[in-house]
Parts: C-alpha cells; sequence; structure tokens
C-alpha cells in the first residue's frame, strides 16, 4: 500500500516533468543559446560555490547565483549590482567558476522579446585589492540589430547620505568627461564604509545615467547597440571605501585611482577587451597581443595572393619574391621569403619605412635594399613592383595563423618592429631609476613596460607581483639573439615596449604603498616603529599591528590597526621607509596616498594552528566544531586569507557555514 500511496502522489509530478521536458525539447535553438560566442576556449570551469567570500582589507561579499550582491550583517547595501536588460532580469542559466574559485562564470537563461541575445556575467574577486570586477557580455545571434538598455541596480538598508563623482560632483544624473564612477555614502544609522562604483573609463563613448530611487535605491542605465553576430561588454568595479577626510576633486581621484577600469584592465580576458562599450584603453595597451598583418585591412585568401592598391583595388593572383634585403634597427637582415605573410610599401614615399609581417608573427621594418617585386594578376601578365610603390601584399600563407599556445615575450620598437625575446634576454637583470631608489627587475618578471603618454620621457613598469613604477632606462641595451635577427644589442631608447602574446597575471605578493601618479610600490615597511604626532603627543605604532596608513587633509595621515584603533596625525619622521626588493626607499610623506600592510609573514606554528581549527569545523562533536568557530573569531584577521581560500574549495557544509559566520563577525551561536 505505501509504493501504491507514493505512486499516486508522484504522478501528477512525473506527469509535469515530462511535459517540461517536451517543451524543452521543441524549444528553438535561438532560445537556448551556446553561449560559445562568450566562453573562453579551453577555460576549466567548476559548478559555482556562491555566498560569502572576502577579501584581505577585511571586507566581506555575499554573491549569489545571479552574481548579485547580497546584503552581509551591517553593510549598507541589501542587494547590488541586480542586472536587468530591456527590463527584464538576468537570471542565471547555469552558475560556473574558474578552478581556482576566484571567478564566477554565469552564463544567462533566454530572455523573452530578446531571441538570439546571448548573455554572461563574469565576477572576480580580487582578494588583495579589496574589490570585486564585474564583466557583463552580450552577444546578438540574430538577424537582426538589437539596442540594449541595460541596468544595474542597487538597494540600500536605508537612506543613504550622498553621492559623488570622482571629480567631487554631488547628486550626478550623468557622468561628465573625465568622471569615472560613484561614492555613495551612508547615512549616520548605517555602516561607516561607503560603497565605490568604477562605471567607465574616463574618456569613454559610453557612459552610464544615474538614477535614484528616494535615496534608497540607485540604478546605472546603459544603452548598446548590437548589429547580428557583435559582442559587446561593459566593466565595472565595486568596493567598500572610507570616505576622504576632505570631499575635494584630489582626495576623490586619489581614493578612485586603485579602482578605475584601467587599474583592473589586465584581469579582463583578453579576447573581450576590445568590445568593453565603457572603456577606452590608451594607446600602448599592456594587454595588447602581436600585430598582425590584420591592421592592413585585408582578408587572406588561401588559394590566392592578394595586392591591394587603396581602399578599393584588390588584385589575385600570385606574388614572385626573392630574398628582401632590409637595413633594420637590428642590422642588415636577408628575410626568407618562405617566412613572409605580408608586406607594407612606402606607396610612393607616404610611408617612411617597409613593413615585414613573417607568419611566425613577428614583425621587421626598415630599408629595403632588395629593389622589387613580381606580381601576376590570375588572368593577366606579370608586373614589377618596387617597394617604394607597393601599398600592400597579403600572401595566401597568411591564411594559416600563428599559434598562440605558447606565451611570447615580444620587444616593440618606435619604429613598428615586433620581435620575440629569448630566454636568455629574458632573464636579463634590468635596472630601471625611479624618484626613490633603484627597481631591480627582469623580462621573467614584468607583466608589461609602456612607454608614457604624450612626450614624456620614461616607461611605465608593471611587474607581475603587482608593482606600478614610473622607471627611466634610456642608457641601458638589452641583448637578444633570434632566427631572424641574430645576436644582437638594443639601447632603450629604441624600444616602445615590452609585452606578451598572451595576459600576465598580477597578483600582489606582499604589502603596498600607493604614491602619487597612480604608481604601486609591493614590498615590505621598515620594522622600525612608526609615530603619528597628534596635540603635540607622539604615538607609535608597531608596523606589524597596521593594517592601513592613507592621506587624510592638510598633510595627515589616518593608521587603522588590525586592533580596530584609528590615528589621525602628522608623521614624526617625513617620510617612510619602504623596502623594494634588496633595496630601502626612502619614501618623502607628500607622496604617498596609501599603505596597505599584510600580514604574510604567519608562522609555521600559527599556519598549523589555523589548518587544525579548520579541521575541527567538521569534527563530529558539536561542542568541538563550536569551540574551534569561537577560536578562529578570536584570531581575527590573521586567518581570514585562509579562511577565504579554504571556502572556495570546501564541500563540506557545515564547514562552509561555519566560515561564513566567523568572516561575516557572526556571534549567534547554533545549538546541537
Amino acid at each position: 500500500m505505501r509504493y501504491d500511496f507514493f505512486t499516486i502522489l508522484l504522478a501528477p509530478c512525473l506527469a509535469l516533468l515530462g511535459s517540461a521536458a517536451a517543451q524543452e525539447s521543441r524549444l528553438s535553438p535561438s532560445a537556448q543559446p551556446s553561449h560559445a560566442a562568450l566562453e573562453i576556449p579551453g577555460e576549466t570551469l567548476i559548478p559555482a560555490a556562491t555566498g560569502v567570500r572576502s577579501d584581505s582589507n577585511g571586507h566581506v561579499w555575499n554573491l549569489d547565483k545571479n552574481g548579485s550582491l547580497g546584503r552581509v550583517n551591517s553593510a549598507m547595501v541589501n542587494t547590488g549590482l541586480i542586472l536587468s536588460i530591456n527590463e527584464q532580469k538576468f537570471e542565471a542559466g547555469r552558475s560556473m567558476m574558474t578552478a581556482d574559485g576566484r571567478e564566477l562564470v554565469i552564463t544567462g537563461a533566454p530572455l523573452a522579446n530578446l531571441e538570439g541575445l546571448q548573455t554572461a556575467r563574469r565576477v572576480l574577486l580580487l582578494e588583495e585589492d579589496g574589490m570585486l570586477r564585474f564583466l557583463e557580455l552580450f552577444f546578438n545571434g540574430s538577424p537582426n540589430t538589437l539596442t540594449l538598455n541595460i541596468a544595474l541596480n542597487t538597494s540600500f538598508s536605508g537612506n543613504y547620505k550622498s553621492t559623488i563623482t570622482d571629480s567631487a560632483r554631488l547628486e550626478p544624473i550623468l557622468l561628465e568627461t573625465g568622471e569615472t564612477g560613484l561614492l555613495v555614502t551612508p547615512a549616520s544609522s548605517q555602516a561607516h564604509r561607503a560603497f565605490l562604483f568604477s562605471l567607465c573609463s574616463a574618456n569613454a563613448a559610453t557612459k552610464p545615467s544615474i538614477s535614484s530611487q528616494s535615496r534608497y535605491g540607485l540604478n546605472f542605465q546603459y544603452q548598446v547597440k548590437l548589429a547580428p553576430g557583435e559582442t559587446a561588454a561593459l566593466a565595472h568595479v565595486v568596493s567598500q571605501a572610507q570616505p576622504p577626510a576632505r570631499i575635494d576633486a584630489p582626495a576623490m581621484t586619489q581614493l578612485f585611482e586603485p579602482y578605475s577600469l584601467d587599474a583592473i584592465w589586465s584581469t579582463i580576458p583578453a579576447q573581450f577587451r576590445p568590445v568593453v562599450a565603457n572603456h577606452k584603453p590608451s594607446a600602448d595597451d599592456p594587454s595588447s597581443t602581436v600585430s598582425s598583418f590584420s591592421s592592413l585591412g585585408i582578408s587572406p585568401d588561401a588559394s590566392s595572393d592578394i595586392l591591394a592598391i587603396g581602399d578599393q583595388t584588390r588584385l589575385l593572383g600570385r606574388a614572385s619574391l626573392q630574398p628582401i634585403e632590409l637595413d633594420t634597427n637590428f642590422g642588415k637582415l636577408t628575410v626568407d621569403p618562405a617566412s613572409i605573410a605580408a608586406i607594407s610599401g612606402k606607396v610612393g614615399g607616404q610611408r617612411e619605412r617597409v613593413t615585414v609581417f613573417l607568419n611566425d608573427g613577428q614583425v621587421l621594418t626598415g630599408q629595403p635594399t632588395s629593389k622589387s617585386l613580381i606580381f601576376q594578376m590570375t588572368g593577366g601578365v606579370p608586373s614589377e613592383w618596387t617597394f617604394e610603390k607597393l601599398d600592400r601584399l597579403v600572401l595566401a600563407s597568411a591564411s594559416a595563423p600563428p599559434s598562440a599556445a605558447i606565451t611570447q615575450a615580444i620587444i616593440r620598437t618606435w619604429e613598428g618592429d615586433e620581435i620575440f625575446l629569448d630566454e636568455a634576454a629574458q632573464a636579463l637583470s634590468l635596472v630601471g631609476r625611479t624618484p626613490w631608489g633603484e627597481l631591480k627587475f627582469s623580462v621573467n618578471d614584468l607583466s608589461s613596460l609602456t612607454p608614457l603618454p604624450g612626450n614624456q620621457v620614461g616607461h611605465e613598469a608593471r611587474l607581475k607581483n603587482g608593482t606600478v613604477c614610473v622607471v627611466y632606462m634610456a642608457d641601458q641595451q638589452l641583448a637578444l639573439s633570434t632566427p631572424h635577427t641574430g645576436a644582437v644589442s638594443l639601447n632603450f631608447e629604441t624600444i616602445r615596449s615590452i609585452g606578451f602574446s598572451q595576459p600576465i597575471p598580477v597578483a600582489v605578493t606582499g604589502s603596498y604603498l600607493r604614491v602619487k601618479g597612480e604608481q604601486t610600490l609591493v614590498g615590505e615597511i621598515s620594522p622600525a616603529t612608526i609615530a603619528l604626532s597628534l596635540n603635540g603627543q607622539n604615538i607609535e605604532v608597531d608596523p606589524l599591528e597596521i593594517r592601513q596608513i592613507s592621506a587624510s587633509a592638510d598633510d595627515s595621515f589616518i593608521i587603522q590597526t588590525r586592533g580596530g584603533s584609528q590615528i589621525d596625525g602628522r608623521l614624526v619622521e617625513k617620510s617612510l621607509v619602504f623596502e623594494v626588493g634588496d633595496q630601502q626607499w626612502k619614501i618623502p610623506a607628500g607622496d604617498i596616498v596609501n599603505l596597505v600592510v599584510k600580514r604574510s609573514n604567519l608562522s609555521d606554528e600559527q599556519r598549523s594552528q589555523i589548518a587544525s581549527l579548520i579541521t575541527q569545523l567538521g569534527d563530529d562533536d558539536w561542542h568541538k566544531r563550536e569551540s574551534a568557530t569561537v577560536a578562529l573569531a578570536k584570531l581575527g584577521d590573521i586567518a581570514t586569507a585562509m579562511l577565504g581560500s579554504e571556502l572556495s574549495r570546501q564541500k563540506d557544509l557545515e564547514v562552509q557555514r561555519r566560515i561564513q559566520r566567523v568572516l561575516v563577525g557572526s556571534s549567534d551561536s547554533a545549538q546541537p
């Protein structure tokens, strides 16, 4: 009888499930998008673990399956950055995350009345920097142009106090040229931390409108048009921040700098960077990959060589090339015709140099000593073309793109050469001069080296450890050896940039000091005590007990300690000693924006203690579980990094729940 009862009870449910399955099987392919256009080839994804996450600045974030923010403890946000498209809420079709657990990758369910639109969200926790980076992705798989009104809605736990742009404008409706985001300050009854939203780059063509709902909510709205087959993206950042003591343009600019889209640009997957609508990249994007003949505006044909003249003329046929003699930055070179993908000539003097694009992705420029090539149009007669008169030639061999399986280090010269660096050159020690001391690094340490904007002298060095610093290297030589150039030595005056064919991940590996000019120095604070003068009294603080130092008004500084104290005063010493590599740099107080001290120097005993307590969170005995929870809470932020890492990979639901309790500071005690 029991079996019959459950059979009768479940029969309607089974019928409904069968109906739903049949309905799903009848859906058109466009209603079930594959999202292939929004996926990264070869990326390993695992089922998402949503919920509470933390960063090393002590911020706690609650992410739901749709990539939206939920409330944590006393934070001023109830729900945050809820995505909607044409007034239809984004809902997850599949919630996944990267194998390291740091980035959620959420594909959207089909949207009514937007057939063929594919959507996705990528939400990355930047633990060391204390922020979340969002990337909204849209692909038009329909045959029609789509106009998308994209909204991000945030509701607050009460009336917020004010909204302020990074240029210190109050209550904006639109962001003006030069403005990038919004700071939402809490009312006196809310949490003490404000919420900071970076919404676009300074000169982006696409910027959001901003509307308020009775100071209980904010809506950021963008409009994007998508042609058939086109992809677009929106990038934005959210962080929790302490408002500056004085609200003015310089203070707000300093506050926003670390959270700008430019600052997090390297975290955006390379394939999506060209389509981010609310960002205007600089001319020397450090993430750009090797140039190719695609810049010539000609699609290669596997069956014919193509001779292009101007915008309209395209001649199909066969080119006959002899070895090309070039006088280059690397000396006199002979280029094998079999290695050539395309050639850009001088067009009667319109260009100063001939550019040779090689099949492996490298580029050589120079003055040719060879005189000409022969081109025979299909069905025509052979004709001679000098490099002086040649416009563009793309060979059939260019239809096979170079392999991108290996990440290549690339040197770019001011003349347009792009050469792969050999291993020996990548390991060479380099020294960049700075106002504070010498920065020692090798190419292997770099994420990128790019020229300063305008006519400024010097380069911006971005290192894998998170350092961003202006360096001067004109008096140095870089020795390299390649199959195309042989062994040569280049002066840095001829080098425009050093980059890589694939994005290089950056991870801050220690304490960091942000200084004026949007520079970040990664290292360790000197062990000597730091003293602030307050009303004639000197207050000394152990550097290991400092969480953060921030520049305040009137040359003052605010020190926040790990014990919860806050001290506002002037530095007794007019500088800080900061250890960068094996160098001790003396940083003048006037150059300092803020210092974040990482307690990365946990002893083996501390690590063992925290690991043991985490294990006890899953003990069969409730009292042991509870005791371990309390002990971890008492350890404070020294356990935060290990707990956050464990939470992302922990599969035991009880352990997850208790880690979340510790991270949000909950004192509730669940009974066994």
